[in-house]
């Protein structure tokens, strides 16, 4: 395993342990600020950091998601993100963020995986695995 968010169409958001740990603490905060967030989502991502899991080996597979749980994801992630001031995260950590919308900006203008993805990261087809909570709810 390494350290990276891979994204429904398989295209893939490599990142350092630091970033991966950000991302999943500001998506879980968002979610614990929002009534009627899917139960569990936020305490399930924030196991998944690389402070819980061990160095390099954070990951999360959109695509192991539940529909609800992804939904819920991006939403809080983009809401948390125009609610934090610029000076509050660093401009590197800041432009791996902004891929990560630009990523999502390109799946929804129906571009290939290749056409917005990491550098160096080989993308394999989903393994069909179900994690994290939602899947009794879809």
């Amino acid at each position: 395993m390494t350290t990276s968010v891979t994204l429904e169409d398989g295209r893939i958001l490599g990142a350092t342990n630091g970033a991966f740990d950000t991302l999943m603490a500001l998506v879980a905060a968002e979610l614990e600020r929002r009534p009627g967030a899917l139960p569990g989502l936020s305490e399930w991502l924030l196991n998944q950091r690389c402070v819980v899991q061990g160095p390099g080996v954070g990951y999360l597979d959109m695509r192991d998601l539940s529909p609800t749980a992804v939904h819920e994801f991006k939403a809080a992630f983009a809401s948390g993100l125009d609610k934090t001031p610029p000076s509050e995260i660093p401009d590197p950590l800041r432009a791996t963020f902004e891929l990560l919308l630009r990523m999502w900006e390109s799946i929804q203008r129906g571009e290939p995986p290749e056409a917005l993805t990491s550098d160096h990261w080989k993308m394999a087809p989903w393994n069909g695995e179900r994690r994290g909570p939602g899947w009794q709810t879809t």
